[in-house]
């Protein structure tokens, strides 16, 4: 089975990690979510999942057991769970202390000899290297149990914010082209995922140029990935994620339609910033009907990046209830009001603008 494309997605974003969060977790799904229309939920892991291929790899105490009960609760709610594991970006924890798996084998990264208190602007998050195939020996496996243990029918690869590619100090990387090394990446992941029978989903930043779209390097591209947008599978959903007001009218929306994606908007923390992209995706919707555009605008995304614990979980509940909540943790009322806003909006999405003439 594959994502109902005649049904508006409606979905909500989080990390987990730890198996003590999954009683407040399943009560804001069931409570708080479900209320709400939420038909799909990313969970993102690496390394938070305990992985039984890799458990030396492994940073949390979420595991197999905590994966069954969610997938029974939300199969019983009529929620997808899709599994997330960050791809090439993201291999670190905003800081230059890769994951697990790459401190044991530093020939995968992109750029090993980061010094030890770099933080932004000098350096961001670490990347694998495009180049070096051996990573997959790893990573394949770990995808692979996430695919099993969910039952899922769409798996998500990340691949947001990718800054170090084609680094000038990597043996491997250096010289070779950013659009090149992205859809090789993207191509290897889409393969090994799809010979599944599995669907992929994926962020949408790094297809869109940066230059003259009212976008930042960390919603759109400035390193040169962006080239080869015409060239990544028309099968692959893109999350199309923007957490800022644009000026330019979020120009991304019509870029993924015209170039024949199912693609789904995704905001964070702004109520009125996430209403403003959507009426700009009923635009996009409008206008590709008319310019018999391939593409397919599929539904919204509500996403929230803290790892999901017991306290966030529960003030996220609150305030979707409505109760003021004393010391919140950061973010989680923006958040909510992006939820309460947005997922009304989402499923109620008429039939007829998700069809293709």
């Amino acid at each position: 089975m594959a994502l109902n494309r005649s049904i508006p997605f409606v979905g909500f974003h989080t990390r987990i990690a730890d198996r003590e969060t999954v009683p407040k977790f399943i009560k804001l799904i069931e409570e708080g979510l479900v209320p709400l229309g939420v038909n799909n939920i990313i969970l993102e892991f690496n390394p938070g999942y305990q992985y039984e291929c890799f458990p030396q790899y492994s940073t949390g105490t979420f595991g197999k057991a905590e994966a069954l009960m969610l997938r029974e609760v939300c199969e019983r709610a009529g929620i997808r769970i899709i599994p997330m594991f960050q791809c090439l970006s993201h291999q670190s924890n905003f800081n230059p202390e890769p994951w697990p798996l790459f401190k044991d084998h530093p020939e995968f990264l992109e750029t090993p000899n980061i010094p030890a208190g770099a933080k932004w602007p000098q350096y961001y998050n670490h990347s694998w290297c495009a180049s070096n195939d051996g990573v997959y020996d790893y990573v394949f496996p770990m995808i692979d149990e996430l695919i099993d243990v969910f039952g899922c029918d769409v798996f998500h690869i990340g691949m947001d914010e990718v800054f170090d590619i084609a680094d000038a100090d990597c043996p491997r990387c250096a010289g070779k082209d950013p659009a090149e090394l992205f859809l090789r990446t993207v191509n290897i992941l889409h393969k090994h995922i799809t010979s599944k029978g599995i669907e992929v989903m994926m962020w949408g930043d790094r297809l869109i140029k940066a230059e003259g779209s009212g976008y930042s390097v960390w919603d759109a591209d400035a390193f040169g990935m962006y080239k080869c947008f015409d060239q990544i599978p028309k099968d692959i959903i893109i999350n199309d994620w923007h957490y800022y007001d644009n000026h330019m009218g979020y120009p991304s929306l019509e870029q993924f339609h015209k170039g024949g994606f199912g693609y789904i908007p995704a905001s964070y923390t702004n109520a009125g910033q996430a209403q403003g992209m959507w009426w700009k995706a009923m635009d996009a919707i409008y206008h590709g009907d008319r310019m018999r555009w391939g593409g397919q605008m599929l539904g919204f995304l509500c996403t929230q990046w803290d790892p999901m614990t017991p306290a966030i979980a529960d003030a996220l509940l609150g305030f979707l209830k409505g109760k003021e909540i004393e010391n919140p943790p950061w973010l989680i009322k923006g958040v909510s009001e992006v939820i309460k806003a947005m997922m009304p909006l989402a499923a109620e999405t008429p039939k007829g603008l998700l069809q293709k003439r």
